[in-house]
């Protein structure tokens, strides 16, 4: 299905929601209802997290969008035509599972992998004894991505649930990506992000008390990280939250530890 912008608005009641994180792909009417928004690089769902589980729990309806354009499909594009272009975490996750399905240009991915994540969604619904989902997918047209450059921002939270207003976000910056999701499940799309798309600023925010505890531990993790530091990526102090109502984080995440994978490495 093909989508424009304004299509979204007009779907009624409460979505659960996987797409990119690109800054072209405008999701305001999406957060403007309060729909639980995973967004990484390219909507591509690469592990299956707790949070990921319970918004399948509680969301009956589903949107699985990508969009002409797409930065990371242009990332898989060149890596199955030349697989040294990535490092081997990223073509492990996110390179081979779409060249499994026959994806060999950056149009292949852009229309083929909102399908493979319904498929994804069903299995693990069927797994998990929910029954199937209604689920929408599509790819919306974009304006033309902008040329890569230095100085572009990435904002960081757990998979969003609130207004971005509510968490003093604009989500018109032509400056800034925004990735939601589990904060130790990004390290793909953050190396794609840095390597690929020339982000140099990295702001992690807390949606709610409840995970500033959970927040800080991350920022500490990003500045350990060699890579980061080796490039020249700014880590910006944790944005903790003082809201203690309303916005309930997904899970209790605070004991969450680091994934056990090695480091971004060049």
């Amino acid at each position: 299905m093909s989508f424009v912008q304004g299509d979204l608005a007009l779907l009624e009641g409460s979505y659960g929601v996987v797409t990119c994180m690109q800054r072209e792909l405008d999701i305001s009417s999406m957060y403007r209802r309060g729909w639980v928004l995973f967004r990484t690089a390219g909507g591509f769902m690469n592990t299956v997290t707790p949070e990921f589980k319970q918004a399948l729990g509680e969301q009956e309806n589903w949107v699985v969008l990508s969009h002409t354009g797409c930065g990371a499909a242009k990332v898989v594009e060149a890596a199955i035509k030349d697989r040294h272009t990535v490092t081997d975490d990223v073509y492990a996750a996110l390179v081979q599972p779409l060249s499994q399905h026959d994806c060999k240009t950056c149009h292949d991915v852009e229309e083929k992998n909102p399908g493979i994540v319904a498929e994804k969604i069903q299995a693990l619904s069927a797994e998990m004894g929910l029954g199937k989902k209604n689920i929408i997918t599509g790819c919306i047209d974009t304006p033309k991505l902008t040329d890569v450059h230095d100085g572009l921002n990435l904002v960081i939270t757990t998979p969003l649930r609130c207004r971005y207003s509510d968490l003093d976000l604009d989500a018109a910056d032509a400056k800034t990506y925004y990735l939601h999701n589990n904060l130790f499940a990004t390290e793909p799309d953050i190396r794609v992000a840095v390597e690929k798309i020339g982000v140099r600023a990295i702001k992690v925010i807390a949606q709610n008390s409840g995970e500033n505890a959970l927040v800080a531990k991350f920022v500490e993790y990003l500045k350990a990280d060699s890579y980061l530091s080796k490039v020249g990526v700014a880590i910006s102090e944790p944005v903790m939250s003082t809201n203690r109502t309303g916005m309930v984080n997904i899970l209790d995440q605070t004991s969450q530890k680091p994934s056990n994978r090695p480091r971004m490495t060049l």
